[in-house]
């Protein structure tokens, strides 16, 4: 909070110990009170309002959504909050209660609320990603540039090439809501695999017999691991025994299942079937992925304010930093080395760092995107793929009449 005369800086405490983030503070027309939302999770968020002062904290209503949580004010009135979550614009009494949803907006990433006149504005955004591929050649060598292969209005993410090569697993929005999709390696012919009906659903992960597919479900406070058959079929959740797990990773043998916690973040693998799960790592650990020798699971490291790829033992110990790869960057394990892909927006590029030679160079220029990442390589080394966003486009509404 800043003193717009002597421009003193205060920060305020966050309204809870389990908020990990607190965003998009928004005071009362009168000045009364101050509405924050607290992340308590990924996809799980709460409303408080509390004293402009940052004391008596009150929880007005919990959030889920696997759009995010984008924006937030008060009605005129100071009696609702507006917010905007799922894509969509909601209304809550500050008493609490459940939360009605606008029907007025649609794709509604933020919204303010005019004090007087009865009007509000929101910002309509739609930024669909599509998912893109690059035949290798070689280890640093491309067949030629990248081209589009699976997209729809709604988006699509998060791709894996199985490790028999037929098929592509990815999430989609096209139905709707975020589920797991597949389709053949051409990006035609796609499926839809679950039917979570809401939920944030994280990255799948191929088991190495390329029948069935894992991957993470924020159905509740918590992520949880579901394993679905490429045949069809309703996904099962996978019991670990720890208090939640995300980012799933198959081992290459087919019978563990490597995954983080979250609060704290640390690497842990399951038996394929289920059980008691065995921890790999400590805190600060997060999205394995075993090596394709099965010797070694590397993973993002928490180092400071950066996320720096370090590698591990299977059976845990023997940690170790990957010297020269570059930090913060999205990266996928290979045969000998790990493609990753660097560069500031529009400009970026597939890089491939060599294991043994502890070097990175450039592979190939990607197409000027404004936002591209989750790059995966098949097993046979032959085929690339990345996420891309085109053009992001967004309009200002204005609705009158509003109370």
């Amino acid at each position: 909070m800043v003193n717009v005369e002597s421009y003193e800086e205060r920060t305020l405490p966050p309204p809870a110990r389990e908020c990990v983030d607190t965003l998009h503070p928004a005071f009362s027309s009168d000045g009364k009170y101050l509405a924050s939302m607290c992340v308590l999770t990924q996809g799980v968020f709460r409303i408080y309002v509390q004293n402009p002062d940052g004391t008596k904290p009150r929880a007005v209503t919990d959030v889920r959504s696997s759009e995010g949580f984008a924006d937030l004010d008060w009605a005129a009135d100071n009696q609702s909050l507006v917010y905007a979550a799922d894509l969509h614009l909601w209304r809550v009494p500050i008493t609490g209660g459940r939360s009605e949803m606008l029907l007025f907006a649609q794709d509604a990433e933020s919204v303010s609320v005019a004090p007087v006149g009865n009007r509000l504005v929101y910002a309509q955004v739609r930024h669909p990603g599509s998912i893109w591929r690059i035949d290798i050649a070689s280890l640093t060598k491309p067949k030629g540039p990248a081209t589009k292969i699976i997209s729809s209005s709604r988006g699509d993410l998060a791709q894996r090439v199985s490790p028999d090569g037929k098929y592509i697993a990815f999430l989609s929005w096209r139905s709707g809501n975020p589920e797991v999709w597949k389709s053949n390696r051409e990006g035609s012919d796609p499926v839809q695999l679950s039917s979570f009906g809401g939920p944030q659903i994280g990255t799948p992960s191929w088991s190495p017999d390329s029948r069935r597919i894992v991957f993470d479900v924020r159905a509740a406070d918590k992520p949880e691991l579901y394993v679905v058959n490429i045949d069809g079929g309703v996904p099962k959740r996978l019991v670990t025994g720890t208090p939640n797990a995300a980012n799933p990773f198959w081992s290459w043998d087919g019978h563990w299942i490597y995954f983080n916690t979250e609060r704290p973040d640390a690497i842990w693998k399951a038996p394929a079937e289920g059980g008691a799960a065995l921890a790999v790592t400590g805190e600060g650990r997060f999205v394995p992925q075993e090596s394709m020798d099965g010797s070694r699971v590397f993973f993002y490291k928490a180092v400071g304010e950066q996320h720096q790829v370090w590698s591990a033992s299977v059976d845990g110990g023997d940690e170790r930093a990957v010297t020269g790869m570059p930090a913060d960057v999205g990266w996928a394990l290979a045969r000998s080395g790990i493609y990753f892909i660097a560069g500031p927006p529009r400009h970026a590029s597939v890089n491939y760092y060599d294991c043994v030679t502890r070097r990175a160079g450039k592979v190939a220029d990607l197409p000027e995107l404004p936002i591209v990442g989750s790059p995966t390589i098949s097993s046979d080394g032959q085929t690339f793929l990345f996420a891309g966003i085109e053009r992001p486009e967004s309009d200002i509404f204005l609705v009158q009449g509003f109370r």
